[in-house]
């Protein structure tokens, strides 16, 4: 294990070998989501991937059709349930929908690593198509497709 010293940043190099967890550490504390930037998760994922030799198996084809397995298998603990119970359902399995939830987001920011998209910048461009597409005028509180308002 090599740790790395940046100021008040504590780096893992080889995070993942084993049972320890990568940390990425402010004043000895895990960076929780507000402190911890898309950048430095996708740093983390390629590094994961890396190690692993994986990028190999990392086309655009291959992981679309792994975001689409890890959505579906988010949506599985709520199969057969009413909506009115999907949020009772969560609670009760937590912990399991939330390693899908970082399942999904994992394929999906090395997704964006592999083929050099920023997300950041993807998605406050779509931002903007969505709001032309969908004004508060005429949607608000409304499900309705936008080609449909």
């Amino acid at each position: 294990l090599v740790v790395i010293s940046m100021g008040s940043y504590v780096r893992s190099l080889s995070p993942f070998n084993g049972s320890e967890p990568i940390d990425v550490v402010r004043e000895g504390k895990q960076m929780k989501e507000k402190q911890k930037t898309v950048e430095q998760l996708k740093q983390e994922i390629k590094l994961f991937m890396d190690e692993r030799d994986w990028q190999q198996y990392h086309t655009p084809k291959n992981m679309s059709m792994q975001i689409v397995v890890e959505a579906a298998e988010l949506m599985e603990p709520f199969l057969f349930v009413e909506s009115s119970a999907s949020q009772a359902e969560l609670e009760k399995k937590r912990e399991a929908v939330e390693h899908e939830v970082a399942d999904v987001a994992i394929c999906l920011l090395n997704f964006c690593v592999r083929s050099n998209i920023d997300l950041a910048t993807v998605i406050a461009k779509k931002m903007v198509i969505n709001a032309q597409k969908y004004t508060v005028e005429k949607c608000k509180g409304k499900r309705t497709k936008y080609n449909e308002l």
